[in-house]
C-alpha cells in the first residue's frame, strides 16, 4: 500500500492562450508544468488527461519527450540538421549529446550572473537508452566529431603537453581527474555508462567523490595537498557527457533520497524510451563524411570560443530579463505548488543555470562573425560590456529549452520516486499487458507472477486504488471467478492498434 505517498504527483503541462487566462485559471491547469512562453502552442489538458498522463508515466511504455526543433538555438539546429540524416537516433538524443561538446569549448571563458553567483556554461548531459538500439553510443560519437579537428591537432605533442592541452577525459580516477583539471580547468568527461561511475562513487572508501565533482561543476575552487603534489583548480568548467540505461540508472541510484543529491540534480536528462521495429532506420543513410562536415564547427564556433580571454561578463538585453523575470516567476509558482521536494530542486537547477548556459552558448555562436572582429582588433573587453547581449528571441530559445529538459525529467523523477514502491505492480502489469492481453484471471497472474499471496495481494490493491487495473468476473465453471483488467490508455501505449 502506498497511502503514505504524499508528495502530489508529477505532471507535464500544456501552455494557457494568454497570461491573464493562466492567472484565473482552473486547478487543472495548476497541475502543469510546461512552457507560458509567447512561443508555446501546447493545449491545457482536463484532470481526467493529467491523471492519464500519470498513468503511462508510471506503468505505460515509456515514450520519448518530443523536440520541439522550431524553436531550437540556431547553432543546434544547424548540428542536428547535419547530423539526423546519418542515423536513426531520436533528435534530443543527438542534440543532449553534443551540449557538453560544445560548451567546453567556452569553459571559464565566459560567464553570467545570477543573483551574484557566476554561473559558466559547462553542460552534464546523460542520455537513457536500451543498449544497441537507442543510438547513445553513435550520438556521442557523433558529438565527438565536432571535437575530433582541435583534438588531432595535438597528436605531435608529448604525453605531458597533450594532457595539459585535451579537452577530453575518459575512465579516471578522481585523483587524475582532478590533476587535468589542476593544468586546464576547461574539461570534458565522456562515460559510456554512467551508471558504473554511480556504483563507483558509492562504495564506502569513495564517500568524498560524489560530492567533489558537484562542486567542480559549480566552479568551486580547490586545493589537492598531499606529500606527493600540490595542486590547485580554480575555476573549474567540468562537462559530462554520459549515457545509461534506465535498468543500470536506477540500480545504482539507491533511494530516493539520492534524488535530492545535488549531483545527479546537475544532469541534463534525455530517455530515448521504448524502441519498436519501426523506429529503426536500416538504410545506408546520408552519402557524405560527417565528421569532415562537422570539423565545421571548430572552424567557424569552436576555435573563436577558446580564443576569447577569461572573465567575460554576457549581459541580458532588456527584454530579455523583463522576459526571464516574468516566466520564471509564472512558471515555479505553478511547480511550488506542486508540493514536490525532488521536482522543485531539478526546476531550479534547469531553470536558474542551464537557461543562462543555453543564452551563453546562443548567443556566443549567434554572434560569431561580431565576435572574430573583436578578437582580432583585440576589443573583446568592450564587445562584451558594451555590445554583446543576449536577445529576447534567445532568451525564448533558451527556456523552450529548459522546458523540454524538465519534460524529460518529470517520468524519470517518477520512476525513481516510486522505484522500489511499484516494482512488483510495474511486474503485474507487464504480465496482464504482454502475457494476458490485458486480461488476466486471478490465478493465473499470481501464479505467473511469483509472489506471496500478501505481496501480490497490496500490488493489485495499490493498481486498483490507482486506477491502473479493474476487476470483473467471468464465468470459469463452478463459480464466477476474478478477472484483473488493464486500464485502456496502459495498453494501448504498448499495443495502439490492440
Amino acid at each position: 500500500m502506498h497511502s503514505n505517498y504524499h508528495q502530489q504527483p508529477l505532471q507535464e503541462s500544456g501552455a494557457m492562450e494568454s497570461r491573464a487566462a493562466a492567472d484565473n485559471a482552473p486547478v487543472a491547469w495548476e497541475e502543469q508544468l510546461s512552457s507560458v512562453t509567447p512561443l508555446s502552442k501546447l493545449p491545457v489538458r482536463s484532470s481526467a488527461e493529467l491523471e492519464a498522463e500519470e498513468l503511462l508515466d508510471l506503468f505505460g511504455k515509456p515514450r520519448p519527450v518530443p523536440l520541439n526543433e522550431d524553436f531550437l538555438p540556431p547553432v543546434v539546429g544547424e548540428y542536428l540538421k547535419l547530423t539526423k540524416s546519418c542515423t536513426d537516433a531520436k533528435p534530443g538524443m543527438l542534440v543532449t549529446a553534443w551540449l557538453p561538446f560544445a560548451a567546453v569549448n567556452l569553459g571559464n571563458r565566459v560567464f553570467m550572473l545570477n543573483k551574484h553567483a557566476r554561473i559558466y556554461p559547462n553542460i552534464w548531459s546523460c542520455l537513457i537508452g536500451r543498449s544497441g538500439i537507442s543510438r547513445k553510443t553513435t550520438a556521442l560519437k557523433f558529438a565527438g566529431y565536432s571535437l575530433q579537428p582541435y583534438e588531432s591537432s595535438l597528436d605531435e605533442l608529448t604525453a605531458v603537453e597533450y594532457e595539459r592541452q585535451t579537452l577530453l577525459m575518459n575512465s579516471i580516477t578522481l585523483s587524475k581527474m582532478l590533476s587535468y583539471l589542476a593544468e586546464n580547468p576547461c574539461r570534458l568527461f565522456v562515460h559510456n555508462e554512467i551508471g558504473s561511475w554511480l556504483a563507483e562513487m558509492n562504495k564506502s572508501f569513495n564517500a568524498s567523490y560524489k560530492q567533489t565533482v558537484t562542486e567542480l561543476y559549480d566552479g568551486v575552487d580547490r586545493t589537492v595537498s598531499n606529500r606527493e603534489r600540490f595542486e590547485r583548480i580554480r575555476k573549474p568548467a567540468l562537462s559530462i557527457a554520459a549515457a545509461t540505461t534506465d535498468v543500470w540508472l536506477y540500480k545504482n541510484v539507491g533511494d530516493s533520497a539520492e534524488l535530492l543529491s545535488g549531483f545527479l540534480q546537475r544532469f541534463l536528462f534525455y530517455n530515448a524510451g521504448e524502441i519498436e521495429l519501426g523506429d529503426i532506420d536500416l538504410s545506408l543513410g546520408a552519402d557524405y563524411d560527417l565528421a569532415e562536415v562537422l570539423a565545421g564547427f571548430e572552424r567557424n564556433y569552436f576555435r573563436l570560443w577558446r580564443a576569447i580571454p577569461a572573465g567575460c561578463q554576457l549581459r541580458l538585453s532588456e527584454e530579455a530579463r523583463e522576459f526571464r523575470d516574468l516566466e520564471y516567476a509564472k512558471l515555479y509558482a505553478r511547480v511550488f505548488r506542486r508540493n514536490n521536494d525532488a521536482l522543485l530542486s531539478y526546476f531550479t537547477r534547469i531553470y536558474d543555470g542551464y537557461w543562462f548556459k543555453f543564452c551563453i552558448i546562443d548567443t556566443l555562436a549567434e554572434n560569431a562573425a561580431r565576435l572574430k572582429i573583436a578578437l582580432e582588433y583585440n576589443q573583446t573587453g568592450e564587445f562584451f560590456a558594451e555590445e554583446l547581449r543576449v536577445s529576447g528571441e534567445a532568451a525564448i530559445r533558451a527556456m523552450e529549452l529548459c522546458n523540454f529538459y524538465l519534460r524529460n525529467t518529470i517520468p524519470l523523477l517518477r520512476l525513481l520516486e516510486d522505484q522500489d514502491k511499484l516494482a512488483g505492480e510495474r511486474r503485474l502489469v507487464e504480465l496482464i499487458v504482454h502475457k494476458y492481453s490485458g486480461k488476466a484471471p486471478h490465478t493465473k497472474l499470481m501464479n505467473s507472477a511469483h509472489m506471496t499471496k500478501r505481496e501480490f495481494g497490496i500490488a493489485i490493491e495499490t493498481l486498483i486504488e490507482r486506477e491502473a487495473v479493474r476487476v470483473e468476473t467471468y464465468n470459469s465453471g463452478k463459480r464466477p471467478g476474478k478477472l484483473y483488467v488493464i486500464a485502456p490508455e496502459i495498453y494501448h501505449s504498448w499495443y495502439p492498434g490492440g
